[in-house]
């Protein structure tokens, strides 16, 4: 007879701990199964950028082309940001219906906040303008249309891939309008809103 190394219950210990482990296992092969394509990979391969995701400030949809076109009404914005008041991109979206609170909502608390300390309730870096603006404008629609199509083939090679083009725009404002704040004392984290910079007093553009 072989004499055990170790008793019963030593046995039984070990057998319950070895199922834990491969239930816990189990349970976090399965979560990361569930993590969402978008939240994991770039909306376009290679791109340098932050796809929309799934947060709801990222959510603005196109408006609906079948229900009457009624002006965009900025004037509660302009008050403050006087220098947008002509500018190209705002100029163009305001006749059918898109302005400043489509894209960075209502923002009261920034309206109302006279030392401008609180950000507006949405900002968009950089890495995500060109999701953006393609949630109205697609890359087929701009690839389809002929007068168009050349430049933004070209600008979407330099997002998508710029290590095989030769350096040039990449961002829809790069070559559609001066959509920012001139006279910046204000200076916020675009993904969070938290203060950065506060330079004097509140006034942002003249």
């Amino acid at each position: 007879m072989k004499r055990r190394l170790w008793s019963e219950s030593t046995y039984k210990g070990l057998s319950v701990a070895a199922g834990l482990l491969l239930g816990v296992s189990a349970v976090l092969l399965a979560g990361s199964a569930l993590v969402p394509a978008e939240e994991t990979k770039p909306a376009v391969p290679g791109a340098s950028q932050k796809p929309l995701g799934k947060d709801s400030r990222w959510k603005v949809t196109k408006p609906d082309p079948s229900k009457p076109v009624e002006e965009a009404d900025n004037s509660y914005c302009l008050v403050c940001h006087v220098n947008l008041e002509e500018e190209e991109l705002v100029d163009i979206h305001l006749p059918v219906g898109v302005g400043c609170e489509t894209c960075h909502g209502l923002s009261d608390d920034h309206s109302a906040d006279e030392d401008s300390l609180t950000a507006p309730e949405i900002m968009w870096s950089k890495e995500r303008i060109n999701p953006r603006c393609m949630t109205c404008h697609t890359r087929e629609e701009l690839l389809a249309d002929k007068t168009v199509a050349e430049p933004h083939r070209e600008m979407f090679q330099r997002w998508e891939s710029p290590e095989k083009v030769e350096p040039g725009e990449k961002y829809c404002i790069q070559c559609h309008g001066k959509h920012r704040v001139t006279h910046r004392t204000r200076q916020w984290d675009q993904e969070t809103g938290k203060l950065l910079k506060r330079l004097g007093g509140p006034v942002m553009d003249r």
